[in-house]
């Protein structure tokens, strides 16, 4: 899934339809961006950036595993491969979870070999040709495209427009956060 992908229909919520009928979005168009459009593109890709990051910290973390060391019992946060929001445990080498205790900028635990839980902030998309850091299966480019949309129009200080289109991007948000398999309750009589 591509910013461009997302935008296009983002531009479609927006009816801009003269955005997409430019260059950048229609392969077969001679028409350049002008300054008003390319300034709107850019907003719109910050509006994403946005919406991806609401989506990471409050409804759907983005978590990872990774293998680490730790020396001096300290592990320093910026040693990990992604920005940390939040540790979720720590496994020593035989799968046992450790104890820690987390500080501003680093972690303390024993020494050793340990495997680490945590959710992560998502890399900043910058041009439409960026793939997005989304996790798979769980959230759509519609669902991107109308939490943009809101964001949009709260920036542009259009609050109904913006409440609107920010209570479908809720709904769908509950959507993706339902379990899979919902549990079967069973039927009871009566009796």
């Amino acid at each position: 899934m591509t910013v461009k992908e997302v935008l296009t229909l983002v531009l479609k919520n927006l009816s801009r339809e003269d955005i997409l009928s430019t260059s950048a979005f229609d392969t077969d168009s001679q028409t350049e961006l002008s300054e008003e459009q390319q300034e709107t593109i850019e907003n719109l890709i910050n509006c994403l950036n946005d919406t991806i990051f609401s989506i990471a910290y409050i409804y759907l973390p983005f978590k990872t595993t990774e293998e680490i060391t730790v020396t001096n019992e300290t592990f320093d946060y910026n040693e990990l491969d992604k920005i940390l929001i939040d540790i979720i445990k720590i496994k020593d080498e035989s799968g046992v979870n450790i104890k820690f205790t987390t500080f501003p900028t680093f972690f303390r635990c024993k020494n050793g070999n340990h495997t680490i839980t945590y959710t992560y902030s998502p890399q900043q998309v910058s041009a439409l040709t960026d793939t997005l850091p989304m996790q798979e299966g769980k959230i759509g480019i519609r669902t991107l495209a109308v939490g943009t949309t809101s964001k949009f129009y709260l920036r542009r200080g259009m609050y109904q427009d913006a409440n609107a289109w920010d209570l479908s991007f809720q709904r769908l948000m509950l959507i993706a956060q339902r379990p899979k398999h919902m549990p079967k309750i069973t039927s009871r009589g009566w009796f």
